[in-house]
Protein backbone atom coordinates (compact mmCIF):
# COMPACT_ATOMS: atom_id res chain seq x y z
CA UNK A 1 0.00 0.00 0.00
CA UNK A 2 2.92 2.39 0.91
CA UNK A 3 4.68 1.91 -2.74
CA UNK A 4 1.55 2.84 -4.16
CA UNK A 5 1.24 5.98 -2.67
CA UNK A 6 4.93 6.60 -3.21
CA UNK A 7 4.67 5.80 -6.86
CA UNK A 8 1.60 8.35 -7.15
CA UNK A 9 3.64 10.88 -5.92
CA UNK A 10 6.81 10.52 -8.04
CA UNK A 11 4.25 10.42 -10.66
CA UNK A 12 3.04 13.38 -9.59
CA UNK A 13 5.73 15.14 -9.69
CA UNK A 14 7.01 13.88 -12.67
CA UNK A 15 4.22 15.54 -14.45
CA UNK A 16 5.11 19.23 -12.62
CA UNK A 17 8.61 18.51 -13.81
CA UNK A 18 7.43 17.98 -17.30
CA UNK A 19 4.92 21.22 -17.13
CA UNK A 20 7.93 23.38 -16.29
CA UNK A 21 9.54 22.03 -18.85
CA UNK A 22 7.06 22.69 -21.54
CA UNK A 23 6.98 26.45 -19.76
CA UNK A 24 10.58 27.12 -19.71
CA UNK A 25 10.68 25.74 -24.06
CA UNK A 26 8.06 27.87 -24.41
CA UNK A 27 9.63 30.81 -22.94
CA UNK A 28 12.59 30.88 -24.64
CA UNK A 29 11.41 29.13 -27.77
CA UNK A 30 12.69 30.47 -31.10
CA UNK A 31 16.31 30.84 -32.97
CA UNK A 32 19.06 31.47 -30.71
CA UNK A 33 22.67 30.84 -31.65
CA UNK A 34 25.71 28.94 -30.05
CA UNK A 35 29.37 30.92 -30.54
CA UNK A 36 32.42 28.72 -30.66
CA UNK A 37 35.76 30.19 -31.28
CA UNK A 38 37.26 33.57 -30.36
CA UNK A 39 33.85 36.18 -30.16
CA UNK A 40 33.78 39.08 -32.97
CA UNK A 41 34.14 42.47 -31.58
CA UNK A 42 33.80 44.28 -34.50
CA UNK A 43 31.73 44.10 -37.00
CA UNK A 44 29.13 43.34 -34.49
CA UNK A 45 26.70 40.70 -35.50
CA UNK A 46 22.91 39.69 -34.62
CA UNK A 47 21.59 36.10 -34.65
CA UNK A 48 20.05 35.99 -37.71
CA UNK A 49 21.11 38.87 -40.11
CA UNK A 50 24.35 40.17 -40.87
CA UNK A 51 26.76 42.81 -39.68
CA UNK A 52 27.36 46.17 -41.69
CA UNK A 53 30.60 47.45 -42.38
CA UNK A 54 30.78 51.24 -43.36
CA UNK A 55 34.14 51.03 -45.57
CA UNK A 56 35.31 48.73 -48.07
CA UNK A 57 38.40 47.87 -45.92
CA UNK A 58 37.16 47.17 -42.65
CA UNK A 59 38.64 46.81 -39.72
CA UNK A 60 38.04 43.40 -37.97
CA UNK A 61 38.49 42.94 -34.20
CA UNK A 62 37.73 40.10 -31.56
CA UNK A 63 38.68 39.14 -28.16
CA UNK A 64 42.07 38.30 -27.38
CA UNK A 65 42.98 34.50 -26.56
CA UNK A 66 43.62 34.54 -22.75
CA UNK A 67 44.19 30.61 -22.32
CA UNK A 68 46.43 30.33 -19.28
CA UNK A 69 49.70 28.98 -20.19
CA UNK A 70 49.34 30.16 -23.96
CA UNK A 71 52.71 32.07 -25.18
CA UNK A 72 53.38 33.94 -27.77
CA UNK A 73 49.82 34.01 -28.91
CA UNK A 74 49.43 34.68 -32.74
CA UNK A 75 46.10 34.82 -35.45
CA UNK A 76 45.38 33.30 -38.79
CA UNK A 77 42.18 35.13 -40.07
CA UNK A 78 40.71 34.47 -43.34
CA UNK A 79 38.25 36.24 -45.18
CA UNK A 80 36.11 34.11 -47.54
CA UNK A 81 34.24 35.38 -51.13
CA UNK A 82 31.45 32.86 -52.39
CA UNK A 83 33.12 29.92 -50.83
CA UNK A 84 36.43 31.00 -51.66
CA UNK A 85 39.29 32.39 -49.59
CA UNK A 86 40.20 35.87 -50.92
CA UNK A 87 42.59 36.67 -47.92
CA UNK A 88 44.58 34.35 -45.53
CA UNK A 89 46.70 36.43 -43.20
CA UNK A 90 48.70 34.56 -40.67
CA UNK A 91 51.07 35.47 -37.61
CA UNK A 92 48.90 38.48 -36.82
CA UNK A 93 50.26 39.92 -33.03
CA UNK A 94 47.00 41.87 -32.12
CA UNK A 95 43.22 40.68 -32.13
CA UNK A 96 42.28 43.27 -34.79
CA UNK A 97 43.40 43.62 -38.91
CA UNK A 98 42.28 46.28 -40.87
CA UNK A 99 41.77 44.75 -44.54
CA UNK A 100 44.55 45.70 -46.35
CA UNK A 101 42.70 45.24 -50.25
CA UNK A 102 39.02 46.92 -51.16
CA UNK A 103 36.68 44.72 -51.15
CA UNK A 104 33.55 44.96 -53.76
CA UNK A 105 30.79 47.30 -52.44
CA UNK A 106 27.75 45.51 -52.18
CA UNK A 107 28.74 42.77 -51.06
CA UNK A 108 28.47 39.62 -48.45
CA UNK A 109 32.01 38.42 -47.23
CA UNK A 110 32.36 35.99 -44.16
CA UNK A 111 35.06 36.01 -41.87
CA UNK A 112 36.46 33.79 -39.76
CA UNK A 113 40.04 33.78 -37.17
CA UNK A 114 41.68 31.25 -34.92
CA UNK A 115 44.49 31.32 -32.36
CA UNK A 116 48.12 29.84 -32.59
CA UNK A 117 50.41 30.05 -29.55
CA UNK A 118 52.90 28.11 -28.11
CA UNK A 119 53.21 26.22 -24.89
CA UNK A 120 56.08 24.42 -23.91
CA UNK A 121 57.67 23.85 -27.12
CA UNK A 122 54.74 22.39 -28.98
CA UNK A 123 52.56 24.84 -31.49
CA UNK A 124 48.82 24.77 -30.96
CA UNK A 125 45.87 25.55 -33.34
CA UNK A 126 42.82 26.54 -31.75
CA UNK A 127 39.58 26.07 -33.72
CA UNK A 128 38.14 28.43 -36.43
CA UNK A 129 35.36 30.36 -34.59
CA UNK A 130 32.12 30.14 -36.09
CA UNK A 131 28.05 30.32 -34.84
CA UNK A 132 25.44 27.43 -35.00
CA UNK A 133 21.83 27.95 -34.98
CA UNK A 134 19.62 26.20 -32.99
CA UNK A 135 15.58 26.29 -33.14
CA UNK A 136 13.40 25.38 -30.43
CA UNK A 137 10.15 24.52 -30.81
CA UNK A 138 7.36 24.56 -28.21
CA UNK A 139 4.98 21.91 -29.65
CA UNK A 140 7.67 19.16 -29.02
CA UNK A 141 10.77 20.09 -27.13
CA UNK A 142 12.80 19.58 -29.85
CA UNK A 143 16.59 21.01 -30.28
CA UNK A 144 17.29 21.67 -33.71
CA UNK A 145 20.91 22.33 -34.65
CA UNK A 146 21.69 23.77 -37.90
CA UNK A 147 24.16 25.16 -39.97
CA UNK A 148 28.05 25.95 -38.81
CA UNK A 149 28.30 29.48 -39.85
CA UNK A 150 31.21 31.86 -40.51
CA UNK A 151 30.56 35.87 -38.90
CA UNK A 152 29.72 37.52 -41.77
CA UNK A 153 29.27 41.25 -42.58
CA UNK A 154 28.05 43.31 -46.05
CA UNK A 155 30.02 46.14 -47.74
CA UNK A 156 28.32 49.47 -48.02
CA UNK A 157 26.64 50.20 -51.71
CA UNK A 158 28.88 52.89 -52.53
Amino acid sequence: MEIRRIYKKCMCSGRAITRILLVSCLAVSGCITWNSGLEPVSPSYGYLWNAHVDSLNPMLKWKPYDKAGAENVRYHLEVIDDGVIILSQDDLREPAFQVDRKLEAGKKYEWRVRPIWTSGNYVNRGPWNYKKYFLVTPAVILFVGFGGYNYNFSTPEK
